[in-house]
């Protein structure tokens, strides 16, 4: 949990995770939500099936998968994830939201109007995160952000997580506009697969292109281990 006043509450059964919690949002200069996150020290991909089932009182209560620095509340974090369907605000259910530096503002871009629950991936390489949305047939890229909180080698925290939007501090769960209510996420398909580095990068200056024909070009990246 970080910084909610209700506890939360995690549970794994059948192939999938129930995290239940409170908080203010994830949003600003600290994040208050109920997360389970499992350290990882590579680069890799994570995918879940992502449903807020229960998204409380709040249009703007949220679930998804988020990659952070640490699990201190402040900390540098990415996340791809699903909001409240109720949320008619900009017609978009599904986006990508990242904080920059420890303490610092959050910023986020909405990716589509993907309906709730939602197939969702982030991949890590360093501290460049790329997220995608699954459509019904396809992944559907969104956007790569380089995040300068997220350390470009050693460990990060990879999370699943849920917030309620309402939480005043009283520790009391209300379910009640305004004051204490939770949310609950449920994740299934969860994976985390690393990404294995070989080779090395050959610099584009190596390929020669003639002006004016059409070319088709499958160029892999791979970063130095």
């Amino acid at each position: 949990t970080t910084n909610p006043s209700v506890p939360g509450s995690a549970s794994f059964s059948g192939g999938q995770f129930t995290l239940t919690g409170a908080g203010a949002d994830v949003w600003g200069t600290v994040d208050r939500c109920h997360i389970a996150a499992k350290e990882i020290d590579t680069d890799f991909v994570m995918e879940a099936l992502v449903n807020l089932s229960d998204p409380g009182v709040n249009v703007w209560s949220k679930a998804g998968i988020m990659i952070r620095a640490s699990i201190f509340s402040n900390d540098a974090q990415t996340f791809m994830g699903v909001r409240n369907p109720a949320n008619t605000n900009d017609g978009v259910d599904t986006v990508m939201q990242w904080r920059d530096q420890y303490g610092g503002e959050s910023a986020w871009n909405a990716a589509a109007d993907n309906p709730n629950p939602a197939r969702v991936r982030l991949v890590r390489i360093g501290n460049t995160i790329s997220s995608y949305y699954y459509d019904g047939a396809n992944w559907i890229f969104h956007e790569t952000h380089v995040n300068p909180g997220i350390p470009e080698t050693g460990e990060v925290a990879a999370c699943i997580f849920v917030t309620s939007h309402e939480d005043n501090g009283s520790g009391v769960d209300t379910g009640v506009a305004g004051e204490v209510d939770t949310a609950t996420g449920l994740f299934d398909n969860v994976t985390i697969t690393p990404i294995a580095v070989s080779g090395a990068v050959r610099s584009f200056s190596d390929l020669e292109f003639t002006a004016g024909t059409p070319i088709q070009a499958t160029i892999a990246l791979n970063r130095a281990a």
